[in-house]
């Protein structure tokens, strides 16, 4: 994990502020989302599509850019300790 960290810092992400966004599903949920890719893709493309209309409400430049142009860049890491549905 130390590892992956250091190589996004130092040859991903580029020298901007960066964000972190935390995803909890509900225990109920999990076990359909552990079990169906597509379900989870979905569910994944759903959250990046609100914490992207998020950052574009709040960012007052981005209101004065094309939205064509404003692109939102995600490295997605799917944690699934603790994802027992008991």
């Amino acid at each position: 994990m130390a590892g992956a960290a250091a190589h996004l810092c130092d040859h991903v992400f580029p020298r901007l502020p960066v964000r972190q966004w935390v995803l909890s599903v509900p225990k109920r949920l999990r076990y359909y989302l552990q079990r169906d890719q597509s379900a989870l893709n979905g569910a994944l493309r759903i959250f990046l599509g609100v914490v992207q209309q998020s950052l574009q409400a709040h960012c007052p430049s981005a209101a004065k850019t094309e939205p064509a142009s404003l692109h939102l860049g995600a490295v997605a890491f799917i944690h699934r300790f603790s994802s027992d549905t008991t």
